[in-house]
C-alpha cells in the first residue's frame, strides 16, 4: 500500500465514486442558517440550500476547523501509516480552508504534510486532486507528483455565469461587480478565476443563452495547448443549460476530450452564487506519454543540475582558497592598523592623563600648605586668646575664693575662741 495520501475539500466537486476509487479523503466545509451549522454533503443537500436561498433565507458558510483537519490527519498518519500527505484546497482568496489545513499539519512532525493552495475551485480543483491521486496510485515519486500539481495549477482554466449576480456580489467574492450594477441587471456576467486565485470579470453577454455559448467558446480558445483536455461542467438547480454546453463541446471536433465530468455544484458554492449557476473548467490531460516526457525532463534536469553543481563546486573550490586568503590578509592588515591606532591613542591618553594628574596633585599640595599654614596661624591666635581668657577667669575665681576663705577662716577662729572661753 502506498504511503502517499491525497486530501481535498468538498468545493472540488469530485464525484463520490471517483473519490472512493482513488482513495481521496474529502473534508467537508460547513453551511449554516437558522443558527445551525451543517456538514456539506453529509448533513444537507444542494436542493435544500437552493430552497432556502429562493425563499430569502440568509445562508452563511464556514471553513473546516483546525481540529477537523487534526482529526483527519491523525487517522491517516497513525492508523493508515501515511508519511506523505498532499492536502490540496480551494483558492485561499476564496476560503480559509488551506490555512486551517496548514495549521493542523504542524501537529504531525513525523509526517510530511504539504498544504497546497490550488488558486481555483470547483472541477478545476477536482482535476488537480484527481491527477495527484492517480499519480500516487501509479507509484510516482514525490518530485513527479509535485511537478504534476504545479503544472495543473498553472494550466487550469475556469469560467462561470449566473442567472442572478446578486448572491455573488453580496457574498463578497466578487466586489468588482458593484461597479457594473446597472449593466449586471440587464446582462449576464462571465467570470473567471485569475492566476492569483481571485474572481475576475471576463466580460458581459446579452442573455443566458449567449452566456452558455460564451462558456463553450472559452474552452476552445486555448491556443497554447492543442492536445487532449480534461473538461468539467458544473451547474446549480437547472441541469438543462449544462447539458446543452456538454453537447456543444462533444460535437466540436477541435476539442479533444481526455475526460469529461458533469456534476452538480456543491452547496458551499451555491450559497455564494445562488441556484442559477453554470460553469466549465479545463486543463491538459496527463497521458502516459506526457508522464514519460515529464520523467525524462525531470531526470535530465536533475543530471544537469548535478553536473552544474560539481563544476561549480570544483571551480569554486580553487577560487575559494584565493578569495579567503586575500580576505584574511586584508583583515589582518586592517586589524593591525586598528590596533596600532588604538595603542597610539591609548599612549597619548595616558600621557595626557599623567601630566594632568601631576598638575592636579601639585595644585592640591600647594593649596594644602596654604590651608595648613592658615590653620596653624589661626590655631595659635585662638589658643593664645583662650589661655588669656582662662588666666583672667582663674585670677577672678582665685581672688573670689581668697576673700571667701579669709571670711570663713575669721568666722571659724571667732567660734573657736568663744568655745575656749
Amino acid at each position: 500500500m502506498s504511503n502517499i495520501a491525497v486530501v481535498t475539500d468538498t468545493t472540488s466537486d469530485i464525484p463520490a465514486e471517483l473519490a472512493k476509487k482513488y482513495n481521496i479523503r474529502v473534508i467537508p466545509l460547513y453551511i449554516g442558517f437558522g443558527g445551525k451549522l451543517y456538514l456539506e454533503g453529509k448533513e444537507i443537500t444542494s436542493r435544500e440550500v437552493f430552497e432556502k436561498l429562493e425563499s430569502g433565507v440568509k445562508v452563511r458558510t464556514s471553513t473546516p476547523s483546525v481540529g477537523d483537519f487534526v482529526k483527519l490527519y491523525r487517522d491517516m498518519v497513525e492508523k493508515e501509516k501515511k508519511t506523505l500527505i498532499y492536502s490540496i484546497h480551494v483558492s485561499s482568496k476564496l476560503s480559509g480552508t488551506a490555512n486551517s489545513a496548514s495549521q493542523a499539519g504542524k501537529f504531525f512532525p513525523q509526517a510530511k504534510i504539504k498544504t497546497i493552495d490550488s488558486k481555483t475551485a470547483a472541477t478545476s480543483l477536482g482535476f488537480i486532486v484527481l491527477e495527484a491521486a492517480r499519480a500516487a496510485q501509479r507509484g510516482e515519486s514525490e518530485e513527479e507528483i509535485d511537478s504534476i500539481i504545479e503544472f495543473m495549477i498553472k494550466r487550469s482554466r475556469m469560467f462561470a455565469t449566473f442567472e442572478n449576480f446578486e448572491y455573488l456580489f453580496m457574498g463578497g467574492r466578487a466586489p468588482f461587480l458593484g461597479k457594473f450594477l446597472a449593466k449586471s441587471i440587464r446582462l449576464k456576467p462571465i467570470i473567471t478565476i485569475g492566476s492569483d486565485g481571485r474572481v475576475k470579470l471576463k466580460k458581459f453577454v446579452g442573455n443566458k443563452k449567449n452566456s452558455i455559448i460564451e462558456l463553450y467558446k472559452q474552452i476552445g480558445k486555448d491556443t497554447f495547448y492543442t492536445g487532449k483536455k480534461k473538461i468539467g461542467i458544473f451547474y446549480g438547480s437547472d441541469i438543462k443549460p449544462a447539458l446543452e454546453l456538454e453537447k456543444m463541446i462533444r460535437e466540436d471536433d477541435r476539442i479533444k476530450i481526455d475526460e469529461l465530468i458533469l456534476t452538480e455544484v456543491t452547496t458551499i458554492m451555491s450559497a455564494h452564487t445562488g441556484p442559477g449557476i453554470w460553469g466549465v473548467t479545463s486543463c491538459p490531460g496527463i497521458s502516459e506519454r506526457s508522464m514519460t516526457e515529464l520523467r525524462n525532463a525531470i531526470r535530465n534536469l536533475s543530471e544537469k543540475s548535478k553536473d552544474a553543481l560539481k563544476y561549480f563546486s570544483r571551480d569554486w573550490s580553487g577560487k575559494n582558497r584565493v578569495i579567503i586568503k586575500d580576505a584574511v590578509k586584508k583583515l589582518l592588515n586592517k586589524s593591525r592598523d586598528v590596533f596600532d591606532d588604538i595603542f597610539e591613542k591609548s599612549d597619548d591618553t595616558f600621557m595626557n592623563l599623567s601630566e594632568k594628574s601631576k598638575v592636579a596633585t601639585r595644585d592640591i599640595s600647594e593649596r594644602s600648605e596654604v590651608m595648613a599654614k592658615d590653620l596653624s596661624d589661626r590655631g595659635k591666635e585662638a589658643l593664645k586668646e583662650a589661655i588669656k581668657n582662662l588666666y583672667k577667669k582663674s585670677r577672678t575665681a582665685s581672688k573670689d575664693l581668697s576673700e571667701k576663705s579669709k571670711k570663713a577662716l575669721k568666722e571659724a577662729l571667732i567660734n573657736l575662741a568663744e568655745k575656749i572661753k
